[in-house]
């Protein structure tokens, strides 16, 4: 059985892996009925309109899965607010990465999307996972140092 912390760990990030995915998908569905309501559908606006979303949705939802309750607000809002902007980055570089990927016949669109959702959900939960880590480090050597 591993001990209290590496279990806590373990559930922070499988936490943070579901809630991002989850708000990743429901900001997606969000921004995507409000583009294609009010304004006109082209590729680039879908393409952009779908890294924002999902990369915001991803980078709160897993800034927010992995929430430690003993820090401040202004930690949290920092957290978040870089979580989400990590997220983003991370959609953009999915998207380079899976536009040059194969595209099936009849399948336009969905390795680009792959790419989108993909990136943003490994940029926003290693951002917090680093974060995690680098606090239980300085945990562990400030218990050692005792």
């Amino acid at each position: 059985m591993p001990p209290v912390g590496v279990a806590e760990f373990i559930f922070r990030a499988g936490v943070g892996v579901f809630v991002s995915a989850a708000l990743g998908f429901l900001c997606w569905v969000v921004a995507r009925f409000i583009l294609i309501s009010f304004f006109d559908l082209t590729p680039l606006n879908d393409r952009v309109v779908s890294m924002i979303a999902i990369g915001i949705g991803a980078g709160v939802g897993g800034g927010a899965g992995s929430l430690m309750l003993d820090i401040s607000r202004l930690i949290v809002a920092l957290r978040l607010l870089l979580g989400g902007a990590i997220g983003v980055l991370g959609a953009w570089l999915g998207y380079l990465i899976g536009k040059d990927a194969y595209i099936m016949v009849g399948m336009p669109g969905i390795a680009e999307l792959g790419g989108i959702v993909q990136g943003a959900l490994i940029a926003a939960n290693l951002f917090p996972i680093t974060l995690d880590l680098i606090n239980a480090a300085r945990t562990w050597n400030r218990r050692r140092n005792r």
